[in-house]
């Protein structure tokens, strides 16, 4: 089975929702201090939110090339990371588990479509 389009559109609208849907209710709880947190599920938003729009912008490119996979993983995680740095300057509170995080995703990126690649070359 090749990843198409498709499949990366899929695989990005999922990565959204369940960023989308497990952001807000852990962010409530952690603002009434319910939850004690550590890296995992602090940084879980926003792995899954930079892995949702790596897949979006795969599927939605004009070119479907290895070279332009890998120029969005690369556009998207730095865009990630370059807010992560900018954030203290717009009030917000800067974490580098969240530069982690996305640098993890972009690995998590890279592998699958790796193997999207392997599986497309296997089957042609």
């Amino acid at each position: 089975m090749t990843l198409n389009r498709f499949t990366y559109l899929i695989i990005g609208l999922n990565a959204g929702m369940f960023s989308f849907a497990s952001g807000a209710p852990y962010r409530a709880l952690v603002a009434k201090e319910f939850l004690k947190t550590g890296f995992l599920p602090d940084s879980l938003c926003n792995f899954l939110a930079t892995l949702s729009i790596i897949f979006i912008s795969i599927a939605l490119q004009p070119r479907f090339t290895i070279k332009s996979i890998n120029i969005s993983i690369f556009l998207v995680t730095t865009a990630f990371i370059v807010f992560e740095f900018f954030q203290p300057k717009l009030h917000m509170t800067f974490d580098y588990y969240d530069v982690i995080a996305s640098l993890a995703a972009a690995i998590v990126a890279i592998i699958i479509t790796t193997l999207g690649v392997f599986a497309a070359q296997k089957t042609n």
